[in-house]
């Protein structure tokens, strides 16, 4: 694929993690062809004409909005990241490598703790906190689940958790618990899940996975802490929007 050499950049998933420096950004972008999604990192410069209208290096989000969202911005370089593959046909049986008590767990989108899940800590920037619904949902069949009421609230959108206390460059295990209690057809909701930047998950369908609506299921994969013994988690929605009802982490075995 090709990219434009001018473009206004997607507001939904400029996250102030991804600032270079005044006038230049970097964010993550993506574009679909015969059932792949490709995602890239886009390095951009402002249109110079808009230099007086931006004061400082962190100037706030709707500020920056405001200011750019008709702008053209000027592409200097692309990296692809890596592209996913079609999503699965069929649920899956698999579930999530739960290995003791999670050394972290949180209650994503609830203002207050259940159990060993804290309260949304950790949010970092993007996304709407949400108590979704107050059906059932149904955890038989998912080993380990969280309780019920972690699959009745969610962070939903394109957001970034960033996740401290960890050892540096220790190995870790994040489980995603999800349920989907909105739509009621696979394909409709799909997103992608980064670890400090590097592509973990994508073309995730709740829906499919679970085998339908209000039942619950989860993903995994595994992630070093960073130097700063922090995670850094983006959420990138691919079709509607991102969501996760709980975070869990544990120190991965292997």
């Amino acid at each position: 694929f090709l990219l434009e050499r001018s473009r206004t950049p997607d507001f939904k998933s400029l996250d102030r993690s991804w600032w270079i420096e005044p006038m230049q950004f970097s964010w993550l972008d993506q574009t679909a062809t015969r059932g792949h999604t490709y995602f890239y990192r886009v390095a951009a410069v402002a249109p110079k004409q808009l230099s007086p209208q931006i004061n400082g290096p962190r100037q706030p989000s709707h500020v920056l909005r405001r200011v750019l969202r008709k702008s053209r911005w000027i592409i200097s370089a692309f990296t692809p990241v890596a592209h996913g593959v079609r999503a699965r046909s069929a649920p899956v049986s698999s579930h999530a490598n739960r290995m003791g008590k999670p050394i972290l767990a949180i209650h994503c989108g609830a203002k207050h703790a259940y159990g060993i899940f804290r309260a949304d800590i950790g949010y970092a920037v993007g996304g709407t906190p949400e108590h979704g619904t107050t059906h059932a949902i149904l955890t038989k069949g998912v080993p380990g689940a969280a309780p019920q009421a972690i699959y009745q609230y969610s962070r939903y959108g394109t957001f970034a958790y960033h996740l401290h206390g960890f050892k540096p460059g220790g190995r870790y295990r994040v489980v995603l618990d999800l349920a989907e209690y909105y739509w009621t057809a696979p394909r409709k909701r799909l997103f992608a899940v980064f670890a400090h930047g590097h592509i973990k998950l994508t073309d995730v369908d709740i829906y499919l996975s679970a085998g339908g609506k209000d039942r619950a299921t989860d993903d995994d994969f595994t992630v070093r802490a960073n130097r700063q013994g922090a995670i850094n988690l983006n959420f990138v929605s691919q079709r509607d929007n991102a969501q996760v009802n709980g975070i869990e982490v544990f120190r991965d075995g292997r």
